[in-house]
C-alpha cells in the first residue's frame, strides 16, 4: 500500500502544478510520470503475491485488488498508447477513475482491518 502511495504523489502535485500556473516543471514531471508508472505495477506486482500467500476469503482485499489491477491494466493501455479509433478515451476513463482509487484505498483499510 506504501508503493502505490507513493506512485501516486503524481496526480496531487499535477493539481497542484495546474492550480498554480507553475510553469518550467515538465522535466520534472516526466520523470515522476516514469515512477508513477513503475512504483504502480511494483506495487501491484507486491499486492498479488501477498494475496497469494494470504487468506483469499476476505471480499473486501479481493475488491480493493480487482480496483488496483482494474486501474493498472488501464495504466497499461495507455503506457503502451493503445489507441485504436474511439477507444482512447475510454482508456483515459478506465485508468483515471478517482472514485475507484478511494474506494480502492477504503476497501484495502477495511480488509485490513484498520476501518
Amino acid at each position: 500500500m506504501v508503493l502505490f502511495l507513493a506512485a501516486n504523489v503524481y496526480f496531487p502535485a499535477k493539481y497542484i502544478r495546474l492550480k498554480y500556473a507553475i510553469k518550467d516543471v515538465q522535466l520534472q514531471f516526466n520523470r515522476l510520470l516514469v515512477w508513477h508508472i513503475w512504483l504502480n505495477t511494483s506495487s501491484f506486482l507486491v499486492a498479488c503475491i501477498h494475496c497469494y500467500v494470504s487468506l483469499w476469503s476476505n471480499r473486501w482485499l479481493m475488491a480493493a485488488l480487482f480496483m488496483m489491477g482494474w486501474l493498472t491494466f488501464g495504466g497499461f493501455l495507455m503506457f503502451l498508447k493503445f489507441q485504436p479509433g474511439k477507444v482512447k478515451k475510454g482508456i483515459y476513463l478506465l485508468h483515471t477513475q478517482q472514485v475507484v482509487f478511494f474506494l480502492m484505498i477504503f476497501a484495502m483499510l477495511k480488509g485490513h482491518y484498520v476501518i
